[in-house]
């Protein structure tokens, strides 16, 4: 309890960031130092740096291959099976279609009905527009009126 109650004590306690701060200001100032006898310390630190960010980008970029790489072998698996399912359901609903038809017995004879129905209204009426204007036309002749 006594070395609880010395670290608790507001002395002890300056004391301590007093020596820490010193500490700190010493290992900078030898650092420091050194730095400025060997001329190439600073290129060398920055080199240490910048590899330290390259491989952090390498390993990234390796992450983010592997998630390529599994997103697209997913794709792959799940593009595999997907024919074999689409077919059989375009398949059966053709056949489905074809089984009504059939029950139906003669499907398209009342199209083929409505169809001829146009058809034959259709040249009535071009007939009808034509004797229209045959009849509001005057005739003409090759003979010259006799009246004149």
């Amino acid at each position: 309890m006594d070395a609880l109650a010395l670290l608790t004590d507001p002395l002890v306690i300056v004391l301590l960031a007093i020596g820490v701060f010193a500490g700190r200001v010493f290992y900078l100032a030898r650092k420091l130092k050194s730095a400025a006898r060997d001329l190439t310390f600073a290129d060398l630190r920055a080199l240490e740096e910048a590899k330290r960010a390259l491989n952090a980008h390498k390993e990234s970029l390796g992450a983010a291959k592997r998630t390529l790489a599994g997103n697209l072998g997913s794709s792959r698996d799940t593009l595999r099976h997907y024919k074999r399912p689409y077919l059989s359901s375009v398949e059966g609903r053709r056949k489905n279609i074809e089984v009504a038809m059939r029950e139906l017995d003669m499907y398209d004879k009342p199209l083929a009905e409505a169809r001829e129905q146009q058809k034959e209204a259709f040249r009535r009426g071009i007939k009808d527009a034509r004797k229209a204007v045959r009849e509001a036309l005057p005739r003409k002749t090759h003979r010259a009126p006799k009246t004149i």
